[in-house]
């Protein structure tokens, strides 16, 4: 892989039946507190709204509130999970934002709301960017409770740096490629209804895409590379409609480009559960882990 496979393992440890549990508790834990709390926090004004900043007139108490949830669940999941699978926190809060978004309305609400049926996307375009960057913040800070809950309660160490270049090439490429992939996976829908489960597929495949080919061009330890990535293609996407100046007739159903599809409440917390799983895939669970702390944990 690169000079530190020396002391990496790169075989997939199998996961007890204890492992398995805390990793579907800690998730179904995250999903409920979300679905629960989460809703009463993010909630849009209009009941069958899409959640989104744009929904609501309070932002920033929003984001807030989202982000003590995602830190929440984030750490929970470290201590339930964080044991013997590296990212589990990063993974449970994710999943958690795309839970509560299922709640909500999807982008079709949003366009309706904002540009109606002859708008222009482009200054809703540049909210939209800044809005995933928000929540993009949110993922990154969950991404460093996780880690920083993980080291305190099992001692667990850290990675040894992957090399600048590498890393950079990997961001680079996952940032890229999920772009690309986003927009040719979703060729052919533009006539078709708006959906939850569509646009989290188009999400998910294409950020699994990205990861597969990043790795085997530039391979790297660490999962930050792959999600810092994936998070710039998420303010990426919606800054190329406002520049590009997608077409002022627009039909809330059908929008001139494929990103103006997708919430980026899920863009980035869908892209975050599949960066954290394709490493699973990908490395294995545990096998970030040294030689010495694979035999201090039980199999």
């Amino acid at each position: 892989m690169n000079e530190m496979t020396g002391t990496v393992v790169s075989t997939h440890p199998s996961l007890s039946f204890f492992d398995k549990a805390a990793n579907w508790l800690a998730w179904a834990l995250s999903i409920a507190l979300f679905w629960t709390l989460g809703w009463m926090a993010l909630a849009p004004a209009d009941p069958q709204g899409a959640v989104s900043i744009l929904s609501r007139d309070r932002s920033t108490n929003m984001l807030l509130q989202a982000a003590g949830l995602a830190i929440a669940a984030s750490a929970a999941g470290a201590i339930l999970a964080g044991r013997r699978i590296r990212g589990a926190g990063t993974f449970a809060a994710a999943i958690g934002l795309v839970a509560v978004s299922l709640r909500g309305g999807t982008m079709e609400k949003l366009l309706i709301e904002k540009i109606g049926f002859n708008g222009h996307p482009r200054e809703m375009a540049i909210s939209l960017a800044l809005e995933a960057a928000s929540w993009f913040a949110i993922i990154f800070c969950a991404f460093l409770v996780s880690g920083v809950m993980a080291r305190w309660c099992y001692g667990r160490r850290p990675l040894l740096p992957d090399g600048l270049t590498e890393g950079a090439k990997h961001f680079g490429i996952v940032c890229a490629t999920t772009l690309l992939a986003v927009a040719i996976l979703s060729a052919g829908t533009s006539g078709r209804a708006i959906t939850h489960g569509q646009s989290c597929f188009l999400v998910a495949a294409s950020v699994a895409i990205a990861c597969e080919i990043a790795q085997r061009i530039a391979p790297v330890e660490s999962m930050s590379w792959a999600l810092l990535g994936s998070g710039l293609a998420g303010i990426l996407a919606y800054l190329w409609v406002a520049a590009r100046g997608t077409p002022t007739e627009i039909a809330p159903w059908s929008p001139g480009s494929p990103y103006l599809r997708i919430l980026p409440i899920q863009f980035v917390g869908m892209s975050a559960a599949a960066v954290v799983a394709m490493h699973w895939y990908l490395l294995g669970p545990i096998s970030s882990l040294t030689h010495d702390q694979i035999e201090e944990s039980p199999n």
